[in-house]
This record gives structure tokens, sequence and C-alpha cells, in this order.
């Protein structure tokens, strides 16, 4: 997660991470935060345009969502996607 610094936006974007992957089993402590303001390069390499900015796997998948992740449906639904298991191959699964 790219944040900067503790804007209220950003303050609330942790908080709601937090909430939607405690609700999950998901120990939030495993997200990785980045803040921009004070490592600036980090939001060159992240091509972050703005902040903040959840990233989910590598960057240049374009599995991001920007805000302060307060639509808790729609953040819901957008993990649910991100977090489900590749299954390569259906047909082989009992």
């Amino acid at each position: 997660m790219a944040v900067y610094g503790d804007s209220p936006q950003s303050i609330r974007a942790r908080e709601n991470i937090t909430a939607a992957l405690d609700a999950r089993g998901i120990d939030p402590r495993t997200l990785e935060t980045i803040d921009v303001m004070t490592n600036p390069q980090w939001a060159r390499e992240l091509q972050t345009a703005a902040a903040p900015q959840l990233i989910i796997g590598d960057v240049r998948s374009n599995r991001s969502m920007y805000g302060d992740l307060s639509d808790r449906e729609r953040l819901d639904r957008w993990l649910d996607e991100m977090l489900e298991p590749v299954d390569s191959d259906r047909s082989t699964t009992p």
C-alpha cells in the first residue's frame, strides 16, 4: 500500500484495509506500507499516480485500488477477486 504520510485519507485507508483484512483472517501486519512522502523514489518505482493506493502483486499487473477504501462493499469485492486462488486446471480438481 502506498500512502502519503499521515494525511486523513491515508489514515482512513489504513484503517479500512486493516478491518477488511481482519475480517478475512489475514494479519494486516503482512501488508507492506510505503510512505511516498518520505520515500519518493518508491513513488516513481511503483508508478504511483495518487496515494493512497492499494496494490496487490506486481505493480505492472495493474491490480490497484485508489482512495481511502471507505466503500467496504467495493473493497471486499476487489479483495475477493484479487485474493482468489488461481486454479490453472480446474478439470483436475476433485
